[in-house]
């Protein structure tokens, strides 16, 4: 298990690119068609973008990085097609 401040931040990292692969799963499931209605998907989009947004806050708790996303950027986990 992760010890100490460096190892919380592996953990950190490993799970944003696990949110990440996640996120796409949902896109690509919406594209084939996977789930039995949009909102269905628009579910599973808002809790893999909550998910997302909390990993962003553990992230930035251990890094103290408290800066404001790019306003031409994206938010901080959106999927495309989901509802803001």
């Amino acid at each position: 298990m992760a010890s100490g401040r460096e190892g919380r931040a592996r953990v950190v990292e490993r799970l944003a690119v696990t949110v990440e692969e996640l996120k796409l799963l949902v896109q690509m499931g919406k594209e084939v068609k996977a789930f039995a209605s949009f909102k269905e998907f628009e579910r599973a989009a808002e809790l893999a973008v909550a998910l997302s947004k909390q990993n962003g806050g553990w992230r930035r708790s251990l890094t103290g990085d408290e800066a404001e996303p790019s306003p031409r950027r994206r938010p901080e986990g959106a999927l495309r097609g989901a509802a803001p």
